[in-house]
């Protein structure tokens, strides 16, 4: 997988859109967002910027644009150009005092402003005629804009249409399908490859205390066999990339989510079987303590005199029925505490102890079976 690209300022570019791995329903690698929400954010970019454009037209043709106020100076001069604009038209009347049927004769800006009417001139308000400066106009001209080259705005409709047929608009749109058909089909091929990510995870979502309970009495190897088996998954789950670029820069696959979740529920089982481990070894060496110091007392207390052994010669052949049951339990909780030395950590002071007390009744019981 291609990862990030050094740009010229030195700095890494990531990709366009980040998705994360999720489990579904049925336990199965996907991206999130899903597939079509992506398809529908990323085609639907060009669509909400033509859509923009409409609206945009939409609104200045529904609210056409006011004239602001303007200050007196301000309609001084649009009175000036205004009037300006007149005096480059020949008027009516200015042709019938050149007199004669021909063609009249070139004009002087004076002569023809003598020659308009007092309406034309000042309109509504007459005193704006003495404000007529030609100096500050720079002459008689004609001013304006220019619409789009002299073309009239199209319609709505018609931009609308255009836009939506518009070929470089569409090849973006097929542009961006393809990239996102790719991206989305090597992020279909990542979840793929960690398909055998299911089987951990359904166990790790599955766990309960009670498994934890069903997993009292397991022999020594077992605990060790799961154990194992808890940390190759976590160690293989952490080798998994935190994150992958598509080749198309396009999606960044985020598995940081579910590698996190994983691991933390792994090493959570973990913990709680070296818990159910401590507590087996200490309950069954407190029962041990007890019942093998009772054979210790009993084998002491035997002696020679004939009623003492009549007495406990029924208790002494029930404990050597037992003898053996006892040294399996003995050696069942010696081999717990070894899987915690091995695969988990040191016995502390009070928990060696403990095992200490097991042993030496133990041995004793055993010295005292081989008695005649």
């Amino acid at each position: 997988m291609a990862g990030k690209a050094p740009l010229a300022n030195g700095t890494t570019r990531k990709a366009v859109l980040q998705v994360h791995l999720v489990f579904d329903a049925d336990s199965q690698l996907v991206p999130f967002p899903s597939s079509q929400v992506l398809e529908t954010s990323l085609l639907g970019a060009l669509e909400i910027a033509v859509e923009s454009v409409l609206q945009v037209t939409r609104t200045r043709k529904e609210k056409p644009v006011t004239q602001p106020e303007q200050s007196p100076g301000e309609t001084e001069t649009l009175w000036s150009q205004d009037l300006a604009m007149v005096l480059c038209k020949p008027q009516p009347s200015a042709l019938r005092e050149t007199g004669g049927p021909g063609p009249p004769g070139p004009q002087s800006p004076d002569e023809l402003l003598q020659s308009l009417p007092a309406e034309v001139l000042c309109g509504q308000e007459p005193q704006l005629v003495h404000h007529l400066d030609l100096k500050v106009t720079g002459g008689l001209e004609v001013t304006g804009h220019r619409l789009r080259s002299q073309y009239p705005v199209p319609s709505r409709e018609q931009l609308e249409q255009d836009l939506r047929s518009d070929s470089s608009i569409q090849g973006a749109l097929a542009s961006q399908r393809a990239l996102l058909a790719e991206a989305l089909s090597e992020t279909q091929e990542i979840c793929k490859q960690h398909t055998w990510m299911t089987e951990i995870h359904s166990f790790a979502h599955g766990w309960s205390p009670k498994q934890l309970e069903l997993m009292k009495g397991w022999p020594a190897g077992k605990y060790v066999q799961r154990v194992v088996q808890l940390r190759a998954w976590a160690k293989r789950v952490r080798e998994v990339p935190s994150m992958v670029i598509t080749c198309n820069r396009l999606l960044l696959v985020d598995c940081s989510s579910v590698q996190q979740e994983i691991v933390s529920l792994l090493d959570s089982i973990i913990k709680e079987i070296l818990s159910l481990l401590l507590s087996e070894t200490s309950q069954r060496s407190e029962i041990l303590i007890s019942q093998l110091g009772g054979v210790v007392q009993l084998y002491q207390s035997v002696s020679t005199d004939i009623f003492i052994i009549a007495k406990c010669s029924q208790k002494l052949e029930q404990y050597q029925s037992q003898m053996t049951e006892l040294q399996e339990r003995v050696e069942y909780v010696r081999a717990l505490n070894e899987v915690i030395r091995q695969h988990f950590r040191p016995l502390i002071l009070d928990e060696e102890n403990l095992e200490n007390l097991v042993r030496l009744p133990a041995m004793a019981c055993y010295g005292c079976e081989g008695r005649p």
